[in-house]
């Protein structure tokens, strides 16, 4: 079972980093000046301060739990940096 969460999420994140179309013109911020509660995550609330990663929120929620982890908000970032 944990092999085939790894390779849903491995999968998601792949999956991301080919379809996330983030604007070129704004530099994405760091996730701990994000995540401004300090709980590992971002929240739909917490992303709104940058217009890239509140535009792909959603797609970029992997795993569907409302939130961002730091793997989710790479791939955004790895994203943006190859365009």
């Amino acid at each position: 079972m944990k092999k085939r969460n790894l390779l849903l999420m491995t999968g998601s994140s792949l999956f991301l980093l080919a379809t996330i179309a983030v604007a070129a013109d704004e530099k994405m911020p760091a996730f701990e000046s994000l995540d401004t509660n300090k709980d590992g995550y971002i929240s739909a609330e917490e992303a709104t301060p940058s217009k890239d990663l509140s535009e792909v929120f959603v797609k970029a929620d992997a795993d569907g739990d409302g939130q961002l982890n730091l793997v989710e908000y790479d791939s955004v970032a790895l994203a943006k940096k190859q365009r």
